[in-house]
């Protein structure tokens, strides 16, 4: 009986052992992705209901030439950083501007994207037309961004902060702010697409305030992710994909 049990705790154990090399390699061949769904053209939702978009598309086919199967994770701009440091997911797609601060969090890939920034305003009106004219002002962004941290390590202003970036456009259309801060590609895709938001809002600066390289980040920890990223951008770019792709989502490369 005794020697029973003791071949039954050796099994036990075997098996313990086993189990959490035989979780990770049930995942090797996955990449979760973490991206945003309210950043037209880069991450949205089409009319399907499925995730579509410059970084959507861009991130599938880096996927696609690791032999990874990818899940995406959508989830509010501000936690996409926290979500990575946890493990949650292993990479994140989502319009992710670089910057020194980020950097100490993830690891970031080449840049694949450079944007621009824009402050809107409601038409007619006399609003703000660069970033010192937003001081004394109410202030629209979508929380966690590269304009948030801009305007908030700026001062002198009233930051209002929105999970999503139409939200915040909305929130000057209809009066409750002066101006809002977002990354320009965005906003021109929001004032194309939506009927009252072009009517009722113009975009009176267009330029680069803040830094606007975009790329993918990852855990520090995960090199070898970084370094094949890294490889299928540098493939990708050298094919003309990324001029290609650019095209598609923003009418230039």
């Amino acid at each position: 009986m005794r020697k029973a049990s003791k071949v039954m705790l050796v099994l036990v154990l075997v098996l313990s052992l086993c189990w959490p090399a035989a979780a990770s390699e049930a995942r090797v061949g996955v990449l979760r992705i973490g991206t945003e769904s309210s950043f037209p053209p880069f991450a949205f939702r089409d009319d399907t209901g499925n995730l579509a978009g410059f970084d959507v598309e861009l991130a599938k086919t880096v996927a696609s030439r690791l032999n990874k199967e990818v899940v995406f994770v959508d989830m509010a701009f501000d936690a996409l950083l926290p979500a990575l440091s946890a493990g949650k997911i292993d990479m994140i797609a989502a319009g992710l501007s670089v910057t020194p601060e980020r950097s100490k969090r993830a690891e970031f890939s080449r840049p694949y994207f450079f944007s621009h920034d824009a402050i809107v305003t409601r038409k007619g009106e006399a609003g703000p037309r660069d970033a010192v004219g937003l001081k004394g002002r109410r202030v629209t962004v979508q929380a966690g961004t590269i304009q948030d941290e801009y305007l908030t390590s700026m001062g002198g202003l009233e930051v209002l902060r929105f999970q999503r970036s139409g939200e915040a456009l909305r929130r000057v259309l209809e009066g409750g702010a002066d101006a809002s801060f977002m990354d320009g590609v965005s906003v021109e895709r929001y004032l194309a697409d939506d009927p009252s938001l072009g009517e009722g809002l113009m975009v009176a600066f267009s330029g680069r305030i803040t830094a606007e390289a975009m790329g993918f980040a990852v855990r520090k920890i995960d090199g070898v992710l970084l370094e094949g990223v890294n490889a299928a951008l540098e493939a990708l770019s050298a094919e003309g994909y990324l001029d290609d792709l650019g095209k598609k989502w923003f009418g230039r490369s």
